[in-house]
């Protein structure tokens, strides 16, 4: 499987081999290509580890734009009581 990434250049692959799981990032012909195989229960560790990390960044970033749109609520209602 290919992932493409906002820089082309560093694209994710994961190929199944054998009894564990190789993590390509970069081109395969490319001089910064990086590979690993991690046995199946590291592949899991790492897959539930990012699902975590994102699962955080998702939630703060919700709590920020919550907080944006309630610091805009305020500044609205200042504006409407000045009025």
């Amino acid at each position: 499987m290919r992932i493409e990434t906002q820089r082309p250049e560093m694209p994710v692959q994961v190929n199944p081999s054998g009894e564990c799981v190789e993590l390509g990032i970069g081109e395969p012909s490319g001089s910064r290509w990086l590979v690993t195989a991690l046995s199946l229960p590291q592949a899991e560790m790492v897959l539930h580890a990012l699902g975590l990390e994102v699962a955080q960044i998702k939630e703060r970033q919700r709590r920020e734009a919550a907080e944006r749109a309630h610091l805009a609520q305020i500044v609205a209602d200042t504006e409407v009581h000045r009025r």
